[in-house]
């Protein structure tokens, strides 16, 4: 691994007698790391019926054998979610009451918001990316854990703020860096890197983070992290910002950690740095600031969603459906809305209907399609326990399952199809399990 040389001077003067440890960590492979989907599974439920060699490693659990943990059963069931160490970090510092309203500003692929929306038991949170392709997986990811209290959207920081405006408790800024941490797994991140980008990145850090405190709640949090080491897109941000603005930065320790670099008068040295040499993970920067500046609070309407109890015909559809195969419903039938043909639940109905460019705004429940009603992969991932009918497969057929195949069934009609009791997805049957599994997501 060839690194940047004037990467290389930077780290030199910014660890003095650490920088030999430093370099040295680059000779180690990474390694792979998971956290469990509460959401979906307990810890010790998991843990209980897990065959794969592991160990528990502050903030997740680490893999100590080769696994192919994107075509296990495990993953395809939204059990646990694959990230390094040392990004699992930052939102466990983040103070949060379970009825929050949260915005991850930048959240593709998704890992923060998971934990995040684990934390939040009646609270809502946005999950926004700027980028469609990545706001694509990141849907996608969040669709697999099941959460029903994220709205997914796809917009810029400068388009949030319009519609939003101090109404949030927290909101994070996972920002896009020049991914200097990343350096021991990305070879591409050491191909783009460069002390122009650095600063580059470090000006449009400061420009999301002046968003986000338009959208932030007197009293409220921003949670500022990145992969990168360099002063100017860490402390140099945070020092700028907090020159602007009134927030106190909140102290943060961990034994594993580097103190922040001290500028000025700010306190920057109160957030912490991940070092691959001193923590099992790639590098992060994280910060916490609480807000001492009063805002202006509303959230900007504009009404295209309309509830689906105002579509008599497409109501009664649905509710039928629900009456034949569901146990209960009247909590998801009361909160759902209707667009285009497309039904979707959500908890948070001003959020969804702010203007927003949606992308989910919870759960995508179904469509109305010639007088029936036809389920989303979504819907199930959400609400699979509610069904009157479910199957639990052993290992061997849960990976026929997730490959597309058919399976027999005793039952008829719509099926859930579950994995060590976690919903995986669902079918219909007659005798055969005809498979519902989406085709995009099955093993090949």
């Amino acid at each position: 691994m060839k690194l940047p040389q004037k990467f290389l001077d930077r780290m030199k003067m910014l660890l003095g007698d650490e920088f030999n440890s430093f370099i040295n960590s680059y000779s180690k492979q990474p390694i792979k790391s998971f956290f469990i989907n509460n959401n979906k599974i307990n810890d010790s439920d998991f843990l209980k019926n897990c065959n794969w060699k592991i160990k528990k490693n502050y903030p997740g659990w680490q893999l100590m054998e080769d696994i192919k943990i994107g075509k296990t059963v495990e993953h395809h069931a939204g059990m646990i979610y694959m990230q390094e160490l040392s990004a699992m970090m930052p939102v466990t510092f983040l103070p949060l009451n379970e009825n929050d309203l949260v915005l991850d500003m930048c959240s593709a692929p998704g890992g923060k918001s998971i934990q995040i929306a684990n934390r939040l038991k009646n609270g809502f949170l946005i999950s926004n990316e700027i980028i469609k392709s990545r706001a694509n997986i990141l849907e996608s990811n969040i669709e697999r854990m099941g959460l029903k209290n994220v709205c997914i959207t796809n917009n810029s920081p400068i388009e949030l703020e319009k519609f939003f405006k101090g109404i949030f408790d927290a909101i994070v800024v996972d920002a896009p860096c020049s991914g200097e941490g990343m350096f021991r797994k990305d070879d591409n991140a050491i191909a783009n890197w460069s002390s122009e980008n650095v600063q580059t990145c470090a000006d449009r850090q400061l420009e999301i983070l002046e968003s986000a405190n338009k959208m932030l709640k007197n009293g409220g949090y921003i949670l500022y992290s990145t992969c990168t080491f360099s002063v100017e897109e860490n402390e140099g941000v945070v020092m700028k910002f907090c020159e602007r603005h009134d927030y106190n930065i909140i102290k943060l320790d961990y034994t594993l950690a580097s103190r922040g670099v001290k500028l000025n008068n700010v306190n920057t040295d109160y957030a912490l740095r991940f070092y691959p040499h001193k923590f099992d993970g790639e590098g992060q920067f994280v910060c916490l600031m609480q807000k001492n500046e009063v805002s202006d609070q509303y959230i900007k309407i504009n009404n295209r969603l309309r509830n689906l109890n105002e579509f008599k015909s497409e109501f009664n559809i649905f509710k039928k459906f629900c009456e034949s195969n569901l146990k209960n419903y009247q909590d998801l039938i009361e909160n759902c809305i209707f667009n285009k043909g497309i039904i979707y639940y959500t908890i948070n109905k001003e959020v969804a209907q702010s203007g927003v460019r949606l992308i989910n705004c919870g759960c995508i429940v179904g469509e109305i399609i010639n007088n029936r009603f036809e389920p989303h992969h979504n819907f199930i991932t959400c609400f699979g326990n509610l069904f009157k009918k479910s199957i639990d497969l052993n290992e061997e057929q849960a990976n026929k399952f997730i490959k597309g195949e058919t399976l027999d069934c005793d039952l008829d009609g719509f099926v859930v199809v579950k994995y060590k009791d976690v919903v995986l997805g669902f079918g219909k049957s007659k005798g055969v399990l005809k498979n519902k599994y989406p085709k995009a997501l099955r093993n090949l």
